[in-house]
């Protein structure tokens, strides 16, 4: 039985917030966080108006959103006119369209999310001013298939030239069918209940680059980061059997999530050594979750949200430290569990700065091999020793402005993951490899003690995810000893949790910081003044 939805459009852009402290350790304890390129699905600016449906067995869930700028060109559509006449609220117009599921045989039933129209809320984010709508709809049985449709288009189906420009984000069970894309003609889609990967648009034009959980490999100057995408059908082997037995009973509440995660965690560690520059070095969890699909990309599943156990995605971050940057790695992946999978073949990105590299493993040839001579950017730390963060003169950038920005950038990165680290010990000598002794102690005693208040619950925890230094100018050099004045601006993104809350933050600091070399060419951050520091809302520019 084929079904049509007739749906309108949308928009989504987030508000951020966050504060100010005058020391590198408020940097780390309070960084700030909202995702600058929404994953996989970008570039949401191309579209005026974005769609995105979920579909589960019992209901589908539907976000709306549209830029403010765009209602007068929804007014214009008739179809939309007639049911939506200008003269009502805005705030009413966005969430009065409705869903209609129609019976491709004839039958035509439409079907309500409650007595009232859902109500749009309006977002002002920079100079845009946005409304979005959320609407739940039952159905009354699993569908075969689904057609999606919407009345910007004309009675041929077509998209309305100069009219509005839709895009839509279609999920099954929270895993994507399509990445963020043009909505210009009806779109049918066929449905799989056994395994939602399987579901897919009958248009085979219309792929997803999340064809299949995969792996992102980051190398950064101090750091290895593993970022996993795995089904948990694909690790049931290695639970108890009384999680197992708890998974037949179909959906996994918070409670059984949270079960599940403590008992994979240490497995999941065990399993993905990596050998780095020939050693092989075991990996530290930086996090582990169930996660799910929308349009912001990859995010964590909030307790409320119910996940079937078939389609349960876990969302893993696996960090090796070293103290240089890696020329070398090797993985074998584990492919435990593949055969009652219909993928028994893992996609790998490895990304160093601007450049990427795609491989792919299989249970046949499961290893992963990478060497520095395969990227043609060299990671921007290496000299006498790696550990001095100096460059080559074969690897050095075009101008000197150009070396001391590398060097701090990986001085930065690598004090702000220092504090990512369980054992105090470890945050300690990680922080030394950034941090000149004569401020390295006050910087670690200032988050040992917001560490503490944290414990008595008066703040949150913070997590940094991405430090990009934007700019910087040499203020003043010398030779004796070697250093370098300098004044730069550095943005920090990150999430920062508490009282069971989890809030996306992102901040931009602005210090004069001193960096000196030892004698034998190590640089380390020696003196520091932050003139500011701020948070970036939204959209605002940097």
């Amino acid at each position: 039985m084929l079904y049509s939805f007739i749906a309108t459009p949308a928009f989504f852009l987030a508000g951020l917030k966050s504060g100010l402290r005058s020391c590198l350790a408020a940097g780390l304890l309070l960084p700030l966080f909202s995702m600058p390129a929404y994953g996989d699905w970008a570039g949401m600016s191309r579209f005026q108006a974005v769609i995105e449906v979920n579909v589960s067995d019992a209901q589908a869930d539907v976000g709306v959103r549209i830029s403010d700028n765009s209602l007068p060109a929804m007014a214009e559509i008739p179809e939309i006119a007639q049911s939506c006449p200008p003269a009502l609220p805005a705030n009413v117009r966005i969430g009065c369209f409705g869903l209609r599921l129609v019976n491709m045989l004839g039958e035509d039933s439409r079907l309500t999310a409650g007595s009232a129209p859902p109500v749009a809320v309006s977002e002002n984010v920079g100079s845009v001013k946005v409304w979005e709508s959320a609407m739940v709809y039952p159905i009354p049985h699993k569908l075969k298939s689904l057609t999606l449709t919407s009345a910007v288009f004309t009675q041929d189906k077509t998209h309305r030239n100069g009219q509005l420009s839709l895009g839509l984000i279609v999920t099954h069970q929270g895993i994507p069918v399509s990445d963020l894309m043009a909505f210009e003609h009806p779109l049918t889609v066929s449905f799989n209940w056994n395994d939602a990967w399987e579901t897919h648009f009958d248009d085979s034009s219309r792929v997803r680059h999340h064809a299949a959980p995969r792996s992102w490999i980051y190398l950064e100057p101090l750091e290895v980061r593993h970022e996993i995408l795995i089904r948990l059908s694909g690790v049931r082997d290695w639970l108890p059997d009384s999680l197992k037995a708890e998974l037949n009973a179909g959906a996994l509440n918070a409670a059984l999530r949270q079960r599940l995660v403590e008992a994979l965690a240490p497995r999941l560690l065990q399993r993905n050594p990596m050998v780095l520059d020939g050693i092989t070095v075991l990996p530290q969890m930086d996090r582990i979750g169930f996660v799910s699909f929308s349009r912001q990309g990859i995010v964590p599943l909030d307790d409320n949200s119910r996940q079937d156990a078939d389609n349960a995605l876990l969302g893993v971050v696996l960090a090796y430290f070293v103290d240089k940057p890696v020329t070398s790695l090797s993985l074998t992946w584990d492919f435990s569990g593949a055969p009652r999978i219909a993928h028994a073949l893992r996609s790998f990105t490895i990304l160093q700065g601007r450049e990427t590299l795609d491989a792919d493993v299989s249970i046949e040839q499961p290893l992963l091999s990478w060497s520095s001579e395969e990227m043609m950017e060299p990671l921007s730390a290496a000299g006498e020793d790696y550990s001095a963060l100096e460059i080559k003169s074969g690897e050095q950038p075009a101008s000197e402005t150009d070396r001391v920005k590398a060097i701090l950038a990986a001085l930065l990165h690598n004090a702000y993951r220092a504090f990512q680290l369980r054992e105090e010990n470890a945050v300690y000598d990680r922080l030394a490899n950034s941090l000149d002794e004569d401020i390295l102690d006050e910087i670690y005693l200032q988050q040992r003690r917001a560490l503490l208040k944290q414990a008595r619950g008066l703040g949150g925890e913070g997590k940094v995810s991405r430090v990009e230094l934007l700019d910087l100018q040499i203020q003043d050099k010398g030779r004796f000893p070697r250093h370098y004045d300098v004044t730069a601006r550095w943005l920090v993104e990150g999430v920062v949790s508490h009282w069971g809350h989890a809030h996306d933050r992102r901040n931009l600091y602005e210090a004069r910081l001193r960096l000196a070399a030892s004698r034998r060419g190590e640089w380390r951050i020696t003196q520091l003044a932050f003139l500011d520091g701020r948070p970036l809302v939204g959209g605002e520019s940097q």
